[in-house]
């Protein structure tokens, strides 16, 4: 019982290299190299990004008298935000 042979088809269709994409709400990360206008990877929403870099707040722990509040950018495609690096210096 083995399975027929596939019958030979016509040539496929030339595939437009545009077609398709992403559509972001959030700008797009990265585009096709075949296409400059076709989106292959969106850029992260805020959330996505907080979890990734969350914030660090040392000086909301108990017995912290002086604080630098540090609002950092984060890297890579998060860059449109920022998160807290809070350090304290100088403990009770």
């Amino acid at each position: 019982s083995s399975s027929p042979e596939p019958s030979p088809s016509e040539p496929p269709e030339p595939v437009d290299p545009c077609a398709g994409g992403k559509t972001c709400s959030t700008g797009c990360a990265e585009y096709s190299s075949a296409c400059s206008t076709k989106c292959i990877r969106c850029l992260p929403t805020e959330a996505e990004c907080r979890r990734r870099y969350p914030d660090y707040d040392d000086c909301a722990r108990g017995g912290c008298t002086a604080c630098l509040d540090f609002y950092k950018q984060m890297p890579g495609d998060c860059s449109a935000y920022r998160y807290k690096d809070f350090i304290c210096v100088s403990w009770r």
